[in-house]
């Protein structure tokens, strides 16, 4: 009884994804088998990395991978991603000013002034981060470091209500396999791309 309660936590990994894809294969169908073991090794990365999910690990959850677990982690390893963009932040002369600018023509409200208001909320769609060369003009001038784009719904509503405001579009003629552009510039000269996908 006492070797059993000191099994290494490779051994004990082991068993608790072996019994879970038992579990697993026991409710669908045989042609379904191979499927299940074939997650043997994503299970046992699980439950090597995550000990919570089988609390008799819980006393082993420092120990470090040995053997098979080890080779297992080498082949799948678990890496962490960032989910999205959480913020653009810039320079400007009159920040003040600029916000209001963004806000009324594009929408983007500013951010809230105390942790109760809901910042400025972006439908969920393609974004692209990307580096440019640095003798590039895309950004206009040579000064310009960065350059913000917008998703639109229709580019050519945008352009209108923006030009009915006095605001002078550049519109891209050309139809690219993504989707149309237009560019305008906001009030410090700042290039600002909209992007109907």
């Amino acid at each position: 009884m006492a070797a059993i309660r000191q099994r290494s936590a490779p051994a004990v990994h082991r068993k608790c994804a072996v019994s879970a894809v038992r579990r697993a294969r026991d409710g669908i169908s045989p042609r379904f088998t191979g499927l299940t073991y074939a997650l043997i090794p994503f299970l046992t990365c699980a439950f090597f990395r995550f000990p919570g999910a089988c609390p008799r690990l819980r006393r082993n959850a420092t120990t470090t991978p040995s053997g098979r677990i080890a080779v297992v982690l080498a082949v799948f390893p678990f890496v962490e991603r960032v989910t999205g963009i959480g913020g653009l932040f810039f320079r400007s002369r009159d920040p003040e000013r600029l916000a209001a600018w963004y806000e009324e023509h594009l929408g983007v409200t500013p951010v809230p002034l105390t942790y109760a208001e809901e910042p400025w909320y972006s439908q969920s769609g393609p974004t692209v981060f990307a580096a440019f060369a640095e003798e590039t003009e895309h950004f206009g001038r040579a000064a310009q470091q960065w350059m913000v784009n917008f998703r639109v719904r229709d580019l050519d509503a945008m352009v209108r209500q923006l030009r009915a405001s006095g605001i002078e579009v550049e519109v891209d003629p050309e139809v690219y396999p993504n989707g149309r552009f237009a560019r305008v510039y906001d009030p410090e000269g700042n290039p600002v791309e909209l992007w109907e996908p």
